[in-house]
Formats: C-alpha cells, structure tokens, sequence
C-alpha cells in the first residue's frame, strides 16, 4: 500500500497546510529535512528567522539571510512563506 504525501490530499481539499522550521539553520543544512517539509506542506513558516534578535542586527542593519534562503526554498518547491514574526 502506497501512501500519499500529505501535500496531495491537502491541495484536492483547496487549502493550505504548514509547518514552522524549528531551526532554520538546521532546516537549511539538512536535505532529509527540507524533502520531508517540502513533500508535505504546502505553507513555510519561518519559526526564529524573522525574530528581530536575529534579524536587527544593529539598527540601520539587518540581516535577512537566513530568511532569504528559507524564502528561496520555498518558492523552488510551489510552497507559500508566511512571516507571521516579522
């Protein structure tokens, strides 16, 4: 018996199903993970990325590259990105 990624049966219900990454860096860094969250889920969600400890750095200065290789993932498999700390 084959199983369907969760992906399929949420996109015929015409809705949209997410995860946070609980550590982008490791998120980032690992290939299993990001094949399992891309499969399944249909929404990324930033959990730290967008946090302004990681982000503002030092007013003017901020780094969003983390969140940017996160975005960049995401658009690569069809997902949609929610930053709902930023």
């Amino acid at each position: 018996m084959s199983l369907s990624p969760l992906r399929e049966l949420v996109d015929r219900g015409h809705f949209t199903l997410g995860a946070a990454t609980i550590s982008e860096r490791c998120f980032l860094a690992n290939a299993a993970y990001q094949q399992l969250h891309t499969q399944h889920f249909s929404l990324l969600v930033p959990d730290n990325a967008l946090k302004c400890h990681r982000v503002c750095l030092e007013p003017p200065r901020y780094d969003f590259t983390v969140a940017d290789a996160l975005v960049e993932i995401a658009t690569q498999h069809g997902q949609k990105e929610r930053g709902p700390t930023l």
